[in-house]
């Protein structure tokens, strides 16, 4: 897909990328987020993958 970057590579398919963080904007604490999530097999043997309601301030009735 041509609208992705993609490293340049040498012969033996090496290819390097510089990344740069950047400082947090004016009025952000944290830069970075927590959260929590979910992910069990219940009992008919499907999965449960899901966020947690935890990670926005709610009560998560799965927790």
């Amino acid at each position: 897909d041509d609208r992705f970057w993609k490293p340049t590579r040498d012969k033996a398919g090496n290819g390097y990328a510089v990344i740069r963080f950047l400082p947090a904007k004016e009025g952000e604490d944290l830069p970075w987020v927590r959260y929590w999530d979910h992910g069990f097999k219940g009992p008919t043997g499907l999965w449960y993958i899901e966020n947690s309601l935890t990670t926005i301030g709610q009560d998560d009735p799965v927790s």
